[in-house]
């Protein structure tokens, strides 16, 4: 509305009467006259307009916002579209879509699924499906197996569990499915550059091989790579060897060697003149011998591994690696994200955060899995830190109980039997 507020009526627990509302980049700003107010979009839990009335729910209350004449399908489509702008960048999305459109989101995952109408958007590497509520994803498409193309939808399936449907595409379902196919090749095309880089001695079919046994950002056995292409396992070893100093042959040590993982991102691509080299974040994920933990090693690029992450891997490691993997590709390798606790992500400056924590499922699961950190202090107390933890009884982890709802992202009190906000049951 050419940057003027628009005017309506409010109903909610704490304000009502005549209101002035301005849509902002990050927060909705109400003014009743009497008093003023900003509603973080990082606090709304849903959107919805009915019979010309906006509702807006947040912490647990609902503010209907009536009386906007002929505007209010204006209002909500800024609204909605001010609020998918902040979600993309809490889940760290900078970049123009390479398609966008509409249509019905069904989404499975862990045990648990939902349905909604909402926007769809393409990025080079992701698919972001975009509910107007706390559910929105992001579909890293280095996760996308398959891609089913039904007579009205398609089916997008993850090696990390979840599956994705879209349907009552109209008009946009082939070009969809098209720039989906499109960005998966390209990815592939560009993981398999990074492989010949990493090992100039792989021929073309080798390289394509290296791509599918070590795919950028997900973190394989090493011996699977060892099996398969040792020359690939080798420069995967120097690089740990290089990245990690002293601590790569003692994390091998401790924990479970048949098991240990690796994992590659490049992050600077080599240049074509030659100037610049790559680089990569280098991960390392160690099983403790009786599966119960988990120490995972981070070298990002440009940056020295400072300390040592634990997780509990509820007695399974195969169960726990592809958990892992998603939630680290979510958070975009930033250390913050692990260790942040759950007051201090109440703080203002943390809302986009906490954004992209209720919105992956992945990384909620991840950060309720944390159990201890081990400072590179020195070698000697580094081993006896991370031997200590790996070897310590784990606590349930059904005792520590989830901190938000698996459905709507909003936050529980504890041992809560029912969200507060959506009503599901809670799985404890």
């Amino acid at each position: 509305m050419n940057g003027d507020p628009y005017e309506g009526q409010l109903t909610s627990p704490g304000l009502n009467g005549p209101v002035k509302l301005t849509i902002a980049d990050d927060a909705l700003d109400l003014d009743t006259g009497q008093g003023r107010s900003t509603l973080p979009y990082a606090d709304i839990r849903s959107l919805s307009m009915q019979d010309d009335d906006v509702q807006v729910t947040a912490a647990g209350q609902r503010l209907v916002i009536s009386r906007l004449g002929q505007a209010c399908q204006w209002f909500y489509d800024e609204l909605i579209a001010a609020y998918n702008r902040c979600v993309l960048r809490a889940l760290f999305i900078d970049k123009a879509p390479l398609l966008t459109t509409s249509g019905t989101i069904e989404l499975r995952e862990d045990q648990s699924g939902w349905t909604e109408t909402g926007q769809i958007a393409v990025f080079d590497d992701c698919l972001c499906v975009l509910p107007p509520d706390s559910r929105a994803r992001r579909l890293p498409l280095a996760f996308v197996t398959a891609i089913e193309r039904q007579p009205y939808g398609l089916t997008l399936s993850l090696s990390s569990g979840e599956t994705c449907h879209l349907e009552r595409l109209g008009y946009d379902l082939d070009p969809l499915a098209r720039q989906l196919n499109a960005c998966r090749r390209a990815l592939s095309d560009q993981a398999q550059a990074a492989r010949q880089l990493l090992v100039p001695q792989l021929s073309r079919s080798q390289a394509l091989q290296a791509a599918v046994l070590l795919p950028e950002g997900l973190a394989v056995t090493l011996s699977s790579l060892q099996a398969e292409l040792p020359d690939l396992a080798q420069a995967v070893q120097d690089l740990a060897a290089a990245r990690l100093d002293w601590s790569w042959p003692l994390i091998r040590e401790a924990g479970d060697q048949d098991r240990l993982c690796v994992g590659l991102k490049e992050t600077a691509p080599a240049s074509e003149d030659g100037e610049a080299t790559p680089d990569w974040h280098l991960w390392v994920v160690a099983p403790g011998r009786d599966q119960q933990a988990a120490a995972v090693e981070l070298a990002l690029a440009g940056d020295e591994a400072a300390a040592t992450y634990v997780y509990l891997t509820g007695g399974s490691f195969e169960v726990f690696l592809p958990l892992l993997n998603r939630a680290f590709e979510a958070a975009g390798f930033r250390r913050e994200l692990l260790a942040l606790t759950e007051q201090e992500l109440l703080q203002g400056r943390y809302a986009a955060y906490r954004m992209l924590i209720e919105r992956t499922p992945s990384l909620l699961e991840l950060r309720r899995r944390y159990a201890g950190r081990v400072v590179h202090a020195n070698p000697t107390s580094w081993e006896n830190g991370l031997r200590n933890l790996l070897a310590a009884q784990p606590p349930s982890l059904a005792d520590a109980g989830p901190a938000y709802c698996s459905g709507c992202g909003g936050r529980l009190s504890p041992q809560a039997a029912f969200c507060g906000q959506c009503g599901r049951p809670v799985r404890h």
